[in-house]
């Protein structure tokens, strides 16, 4: 680092000799930085030092204007949107316009608390406080109230919902929680280190996780109730460098010289490389089949190229906002020019919200409330030469719970909900087909549908499904300490499950059929002759067997069937007993056609990645979507409704029509977006079903498991007329279907379609493939989806992947830590300069109703870091606040920006997972030792703003 006091010019210069200037003005503001790429970044600012003007390294800008007290008027956005604000003369914030014009009303006590919010479309929440100025009642917009009591350090010591159910937490007298209470009297109790690190968790059922530390509170080794342990080992800089899972195998971790991952060494030795440019932005990616992927950023456009291993070009475009806006397949042809191919088009409305998309197949757009609630779709699909419009409605409470459906033929779908929104009953054209009734968790403890049709649940102080009695049958299910599923118990017998130290199915025996697994350290399955037995009592053997390993992840044979793929790991082919089946691709890694012996089939997909059509020897199916789960499909004038339970993966119900679903209209090209909805003769809402004699069909209801997979359905009497026992995995064994008109039920594990012409399961963005348990191509989301980038998951009976991006756990309703880990991405956001240290954290659920700080101004969103009102009052000043969160700022950085005077307070609206850790791992930049939470953005829809901000002295 060189100082220019000629020029007030601060120049760094990282490891590799890239430099970053920052410039001065005469009061030592930053006005201006270069990066090495030679992009740069403008401030502008007012007599009192306000940015004005905020100009991005790729040439957006934002503007800013603000009253004579500081505060922001109007902030112009970089896509030219504004949203205003207005104050009362104690500065507290009254008023905020979105860009359309819909505004937010807040009215606030003498102490500066707000008591009432007002929403566009006059909904009131009103708050009250106690002497603290930490809310004490909340009561929405439909009369429900919540209740919160505090400590006298300001930590949360319980919450009433609205239906009067009560939570509590306890604290130690260093203000560490010891106890939390739920309201069904559930218990988990923590204890602590001398240095106050989590030592140990005392779970609901009396099982214990234990976690060591280091000195500096970094996580050495975790030991699961079983005293199975993972062990964390760190380099010299406090990085994470080796995770050892309970069978010794490995995962490394490599660093370059500027603190950034450039290399993940994964359980069989294979290396996924990183490569970055002098911003730090991704160049390179080399995948651990060796196959490498580049990244080509166009600086001040907005473009960006990505090129695999097969040469296939995908542009990006995105708009000033950073949203993407096309995307194209770039093809070279024989004059060397460049066309754009199956182009995909994205508009935005000026709040930011999805308007509209567009491809070869379909035309779609969006219309929101003053809310920001979807109420309209409007949706043109255009198939070899045939088009047809349809819109769907959607209505809304006042606390934004959806209450009626409205599908293209006028079938509408009603949903009540009691509380702040927990679902109650479903209606079909106001006909009651299920109602729901529930414990003081809100979970589900008895469904009815019909008239015919009862199921109940039971669980256990953890929460996971111990028995489901559906009409006179029965499913018992048993956990081990460590909370896998030992068996489940039915009228059938009893199906056993074991697993590896490392949670990995290896056996499932019922009482004619078993399997057993195998996999290598990388979680590939690998072969075992004969690994189907029938009758077998050979459940207990613990031998390892020597197995070989799966390179690069592409598994090539399995239970005598070869499997070939492209140079972008997409199955291409399959093999078995010398007949093959190929698969196609598009250059979005979509499976576009198969071909085997019985013909061929080909596949649509919109913009979303959605699945719209299947083709199939020339005979069509349209597939309509309800956001991400089926709502129809249609075929030679035959349709059959899905019904979801509402927010889930898990299928309900479905019934059949004949009524057209939409118009036909002429199949011509289109302007994008050019759909004027008031000219639309579908914009109004169908009175009754079209072409219906009735208005209620017949219904044929799903059974399902406990992880939502149907096992049987039943007509509205109650009788079965479909079962299904299923392999481990999820292909069906034995299916029993009823005399009379034929059921065909599609659906698998949660997300999942059968396609009956490849034996595939359709899971929204990937194909799975349940013969070996895995995906047929790769992960879209790359390794945020996990290591393996084919794998389903560690075991199919309490992990699903709805969605064919991520697997989650389902084992424990309503634990919101399943399936994240938002430790591992707050560690992500440290590393480098001017965060080199990496603080330890622990994934953590923070209760509704807390209470959450973050340094103010924090932009468009809040921030990812947050304290409770226990640091916040530790601190006497501003500096020491930061100081204690370790933050960077102009004091303690050379270009860093103005230190943050002002905390903007948040309430968690629902339990939510967050990384926890203490600042110790920066101290260049404070004395640290302060608790901080770390939210993910996604997560961030879960905050809901008090709109009070607490204000420090320097």
């Amino acid at each position: 680092m060189r100082w220019d006091e000629n020029i007030r010019e601060t120049i760094v210069t990282d490891a590799y000799g890239h430099e970053t200037s920052y410039l001065y003005d005469a009061e030592n503001y930053t006005y201006r930085i270069i990066y090495p790429n030679h992009t740069e970044e403008w401030f502008f600012r007012d007599e009192r030092k306000n940015i004005t003007t905020h100009i991005h390294p790729d040439g957006s800008e934002d503007n800013y204007i603000y009253d004579d007290k500081d505060n922001l008027l109007e902030h112009i956005r970089a896509d030219g949107s504004v949203v205003s604000f207005e104050y009362d003369a104690d500065n507290n914030l009254t008023a905020v316009t979105d860009p359309e014009g819909h505004r937010w009303l807040r009215q606030y006590d003498a102490n500066g608390n707000m008591i009432l919010e007002t929403d566009p479309e006059e909904n009131e929440t009103h708050y009250r406080y106690n002497d603290a100025g930490l809310p004490i009642e909340i009561t929405d917009a439909l009369g429900g109230i919540k209740t919160l009591t505090w400590t006298k350090d300001g930590q949360i010591s319980s919450h009433t919902d609205c239906s009067g159910y009560t939570s509590r937490w306890q604290y130690d007298d260093r203000g560490r929680l010891q106890t939390q209470i739920d309201a069904e009297g559930n218990s988990t109790h923590y204890s602590y280190d001398s240095r106050g690190n989590p030592e140990a968790v005392i779970q609901a059922d009396g099982t214990r996780e234990y976690y060591l530390h280091d000195a500096e509170g970094r996580l050495l080794e975790h030991t699961d109730p079983l005293k199975q342990s993972t062990r964390y080992t760190y380099d010299k800089g406090g990085r994470l460098f080796i995770r050892t899972d309970a069978l010794g195998q490995q995962v490394q971790y490599r660093y370059d010289l500027n603190s950034r991952l450039v290399g993940l060494l994964n359980q069989n030795g294979d290396l996924y490389g990183f490569r970055y440019n002098s911003v730090g932005a991704l160049t390179e990616e080399k995948g651990f089949d060796g196959k490498i992927t580049r990244y080509h950023y166009t600086q001040g456009s907005g473009v960006l190229e990505r090129i695999d291993e097969a040469g296939t070009v995908t542009k990006l475009d995105y708009d000033s906002a950073g949203r993407i806006e096309s995307r194209s397949i770039l093809v070279t042809d024989e004059n060397g020019e460049v066309h754009e191919t199956d182009k995909e088009n994205y508009a935005y409305d000026p709040s930011g919200r999805l308007a509209g998309t567009q491809n070869a197949h379909s035309r779609h757009q969006y219309f929101y409330d003053k809310l920001g609630n979807l109420i309209r779709e409007y949706r043109h699909d255009s198939l070899d030469g045939t088009a047809r419009s349809h819109v769907w409605h959607h209505r809304y409470d006042a606390l934004g719970n959806r209450t009626e459906t409205i599908r293209p033929d006028g079938q509408r779908i009603g949903y009540l909900h009691y509380g702040s929104g927990h679902l109650h009953g479903i209606t079909l054209n106001h006909n009651e087909i299920a109602a729901f009734e529930r414990d003081k968790l809100h979970r589900e403890t008895e469904r009815s549908l019909g008239k015919h049709i009862r199921q109940e649940t039971q669980y256990d102080p953890m929460g996971r499904i111990l028995q489901q009695i559906h009409n006179r049958s029965r499913r018992e299910y048993g956990y081990d300490a460590a909370g896998q599923l030992t068996h489940i118990q039915n009228r059938g017998g009893q199906t056993q499950y074991r697993y590896d130290p490392i949670g990995r199915l290896i056996a499932a025996v019922t009482p004619d059929f078993s399997e057993t697994f195998a996999f290598d350290p990388a979680n590939n399955r690998l072969d075992l002759s004969g690994n189907k037995q029938d009758h077998t009592d050979q459940t207990n053997s613990q031998e390892k067997p020597s197995l070989n390993k799966v390179w690069g992840n592409l598994l090539k044979e399995y239970a005598g069937v070869h499997y070939d793929y492209d140079q972008r790991g997409n199955l291409i082919r399959k093999t078995r007993n010398g007949e093959t089946t190929d698969y196609h691709w598009n250059g979005y890694n979509q499976l576009i056609k198969i071909e085997n012996r019985n013909g061929s089939t080909e596949y649509r997909y919109d913009p979303l990645g959605r699945r719209t059509a299947k083709i199939r020897n020339g005979e069509t199916t349209v597939y309509h979507w309800q956001e991400d789960t089926l709502a129809i499909e249609s075929t030679n004038g035959q349709n059959t409704h899905y019904l979801f339970e509402p927010g889930t993966f898990e299928p309900l119900a479905q019934f059949q029509t004949t009524s057209p679903i939409g118009i036909e209209r002429e199949d011509k090209p289109a302007e994008p977006y050019s759909y004027d909805p008031e000219t639309d003769p579908l914009l109004k809402i169908p009175s009754e079903p079209q072409g219906q004699s009735e208005a209620q069909p017949d219904l044929v209801y799903y059974q399902p498991d406990h992880l939502g997979t149907p096992i049987a359905a039943h007509n509205a009497k109650g009788e079965a007329v479909w079962t299904a026992e299923y392999e481990a995995w999820g292909r069906i064994r034995n299916e029993t279907v009823s005399d009379g008109p034929k059921v065909n039920i599609p659906f698998r594990f949660q997300g999942q379609y059968y396609d009956e012409e490849s034996g595939l399961h359709y899971n929204r963005f990937r194909y799975y493939d349940p013969e070996i348990g895995r995906f047929v191509s790769q992960d879209p989301i790359g390794l945020m989806g996990g290591m393996n980038l084919f794998e389903y998951a560690p075991n199919p009976t309490l992990w699903v992947d709805s969605l064919g991006l991520h697997k989650k756990k389902r084992c424990c309703n309503g634990d919101p830590c399943s399936g994240k880990n938002p430790s591992a991405t707050a560690r992500r956001f440290q590393g480098s300069d001017p965060y080199p240290g990496i603080d330890s954290y622990k994934n953590v659920v923070v209760k509704a109703g807390t209470v959450l700080y973050t340094l103010y101004p924090h932009g468009n969103t809040p921030g990812n870091y947050f304290v409770t009102a226990k640091d916040v009052l530790a601190a006497r000043t501003a500096r020491e606040y930061n100081d204690s969160v370790q933050v960077s700022h102009k004091e303690n950085t050379d270009g860093g920006k103005n230190m943050r005077t002002a905390l903007h307070g948040f309430i968690v609206t629902k339990d939510t997972c967050m990384a926890k850790g203490i600042t110790r791992a920066n101290p260049h930049l404070g004395k640290g030792g302060a608790t901080q939470y770390f939210i993910e953005n996604m997560d961030k829809i879960n905050l809901k703003s008090t709109n009070k901000l607490i204000k420090y002295g320097k």
